[in-house]
Order: C-alpha cells, then sequence, then structure tokens
C-alpha cells in the first residue's frame, strides 16, 4: 500500500476498534435505508448552536488540561 493511501486510512482504523461507534453507525444505515427519503433532512434534526457551544466547552477544557 502506498503511503497517501496509509494516511488517509489511519483514523479510520482507530474507528474499527470503536464499538459504540460501529453499533450507531449501523444503526443509521438501517434507518436510512428504511426511510430513503429522509436524508436530505437530517442536518434541521441536529441543533447547532449546542453543538458549537459543547465544541466550546471541549476546547477550553482541553486547554486547562495541557
Amino acid at each position: 500500500m502506498n503511503p497517501k493511501a496509509r494516511t488517509f486510512l489511519l483514523p479510520f482504523q482507530a474507528l474499527r476498534k470503536d464499538y459504540f461507534f460501529l453499533i450507531v453507525f449501523a444503526v443509521f444505515i438501517a434507518l436510512t435505508s428504511a426511510a430513503p427519503e429522509q436524508p436530505a433532512g437530517y442536518h434541521a434534526l441536529v441543533d447547532w448552536r449546542r453543538i458549537a457551544t459543547l465544541t466550546g466547552l471541549m476546547i477550553l477544557t482541553k486547554g486547562e488540561m495541557d
């Protein structure tokens, strides 16, 4: 395998050991295949303001730990 492909696959190898992520992703794929007309509206289901707030808090927390 060439080094460029190896660099691209590096983050995915860590996810292979994350069983919770794999289960949630499998449920997501199953539910999406059950209602294929719905994926275009998934972004409306996310509270982006809350995600931004939690991301900011995580960054602040990480800064305090260093």
